[in-house]
């Protein structure tokens, strides 16, 4: 049982992150914003669109990367989006850190 212990204490030393109190932050303050938020529903539901099209060997047009580019863009105009953004990929960053060092440790290769 001691593992799972472990685990939860990760998990809370995750939670308590200054990585994801500022992440949680700003996606309830886009949560709150209703136009903000369908916004980015729809730009996060065409971002997956094109990576199922990647992934079963579906080439990307140009068109389909500069139209997910240009909402992209529009997106980021807004600057709780924008640190929402920012605040995602560090928190990210994190979880591949954690990963990472668990598969050395475990010497996943």
């Amino acid at each position: 049982m001691k593992i799972y212990d472990e685990a939860h204490n990760l998990a809370k030393a995750i939670k308590d992150s200054e990585e994801y109190q500022n992440y949680k932050k700003l996606h309830d303050e886009i949560n709150n914003q209703e136009s903000v938020k369908s916004e980015l529903q729809l730009f996060q539901a065409q971002q997956i669109e094109l990576q199922k099209r990647q992934l079963s060997g579906e080439k990307l047009t140009e068109e389909d990367l500069a139209s997910a580019q240009s909402i992209y863009d529009e997106l980021i105009k807004n600057e709780i989006v924008a640190q929402f953004f920012d605040a995602e990929r560090k928190l990210n960053l994190v979880m591949a850190d954690v990963s990472k060092i668990l598969g050395e440790v475990m010497d996943f290769r």
